[in-house]
């Protein structure tokens, strides 16, 4: 059964009274695979249960998101805080599955307007977090001599250097293979530039991830080691 009739289906079954719903995520885009799994936001009324379950439906794996007006809200607040927002994505991006009363329209026109308008600009405290954080690892890049720590610092630099580029840049971040695809969006020279450096790194030659990471440090403003304070020192990562 094919993804769309699949979630109109378990909807219908599940949620009758939901008034929107939404199927999201890669399984309807060209890079769906046989292991992607159905996306789908069930937004129903305000007062009703709101979880996240995750389920097997017609030998299909889904990912149900289901809130209510209100929470919505309140997470989408918080998401596009963390200039990271799955939400906004499902839906904005998404196929509207449930339209009663007029419902899922102007919530998919209002996600696609945030989308659209990107995160908020990041501040200079955010900022410096990242380049003092993206600092320490390129001295460990240089620094390591072990090929096993080689391939776990090259891993970190491969992430962090993605997400500040993408913060400069006021793109959106994400997790796994979200990451690459918002660094592709955001830059996509960078992205493939990035992507090949980490290759390399990781079959024992890191010169091009050390000039990669050294030009998105500069991008946000420069190396940050020495000057760098915050507190108190019981919330900092000591790891």
């Amino acid at each position: 059964m094919e993804p769309v009739e699949t979630a109109v289906a378990l909807v219908g079954s599940r949620f009758p009274e939901a008034p929107s719903a939404f199927l999201g995520g890669t399984v309807l885009t060209a890079a769906r695979t046989p292991t992607s799994d159905l996306d789908i936001v069930v937004v129903r009324a305000d007062g009703s249960p709101t979880y996240r379950e995750t389920v097997r439906y017609r030998g299909w794996p889904v990912e149900l998101f289901v809130l209510t007006p209100a929470v919505y809200r309140l997470r989408v607040t918080r998401e596009v805080a963390a200039r990271r927002s799955p939400l906004l994505h499902l839906v904005g991006r998404g196929m509207i599955l449930v339209d009663r009363d007029n419902v899922a329209a102007p919530l998919q026109t209002a996600a696609r307007t945030l989308l659209a308008a990107g995160p908020p600009r990041p501040t200079t405290e955010e900022v410096e977090d990242r380049r003092y954080g993206l600092s320490d690892t390129l001295d460990d890049l240089i620094g390591v001599a072990d090929p096993g720590e080689l391939v776990f610092i090259a891993d970190r630099a491969l992430t962090a250097t993605a997400e500040l580029a993408i913060i400069v840049a006021r793109g959106w971040l994400g997790t796994g293979k979200w990451l690459g695809r918002q660094l592709g969006t955001a830059d996509p020279a960078l992205h493939v530039a990035l992507l090949a450096a980490f290759r390399d790194a990781v079959a024992g030659d890191r010169t091009a991830l050390v000039e990669i990471v050294s030009a998105v440090l500069d991008r946000a403003g420069g190396r940050l080691t020495e000057g760098y304070r915050r507190g108190p020192a019981a919330d900092d990562d000591l790891g």
